[in-house]
């Protein structure tokens, strides 16, 4: 009697252990459940963990935030950009420009898809509504991978009713004047004179 009451007591810890193992298991992603869903989406976000007192951060200051290229047309699209009114911002996140609707089916892989992307410059208006988005191309773009990234990217303002205007050789050989007609006629507003 005693040995059945030992082994009784040990299956009912066994069980006990076993349903807290289950209980606090996260469940895993099966490749039956979408046999679509790439690996990266399977893998599970790495939780933040804080920085142990008196260690240092690995990070190192970028020492440009532009390419040449891309400091060109900023520096000749602020003056122009003030004349019509409109505010320009620098490497937005598509992740702050879009947002996937709660409840939408895969919701964490869709923002994954547009989390570390972002467009060069977009232009807004008073009331901050995106008015238009400029990518200045440098020849990274004639990879096929940047290319197949770029085509997504337009597709995706495409049907938000925004056209990306991709400009494939701006540098210093251009003007302030070439600059405010490309800018307008992609605004869809007419060339804004000054009165005199």
């Amino acid at each position: 009697m005693e040995n059945f009451v030992y082994m009784v007591g040990l299956a009912v810890l066994v069980f006990v252990i076993s349903a807290i193992y289950y209980m606090n298991k996260k469940p895993q992603a099966t490749k039956s459940e979408d046999t679509k869903t790439s690996e990266k989406e399977q893998i599970p976000e790495e939780k933040e963990e804080p920085l142990p007192a008196g260690q240092a951060y690995p990070y190192k200051l970028t020492q440009r935030i532009f390419s040449d290229k891309e400091g060109y047309f900023y520096r000749d699209v602020r003056p122009i950009a003030d004349k019509l009114g409109l505010i320009v911002f620098t490497k937005v996140r598509l992740a702050d420009l879009l947002y996937i609707p709660k409840g939408t089916d895969k919701e964490r892989a869709w923002f994954n898809k547009i989390k570390a992307k972002h467009i060069d410059f977009i232009f807004v208006d008073s009331n901050y509504k995106v008015r238009l988005l400029v990518e200045v191309d440098d020849p990274s773009h004639n990879r096929p991978d940047r290319q197949a990234r770029d085509e997504e990217v337009d597709e995706i303002f495409r049907q938000q009713g925004l056209e990306v205007l991709h400009l494939r050789a701006w540098g210093k050989q251009y003007g302030a004047e070439d600059l405010e007609t490309i800018i307008t006629n992609a605004l869809n507003v007419q060339k804004i004179s000054s009165r005199k």
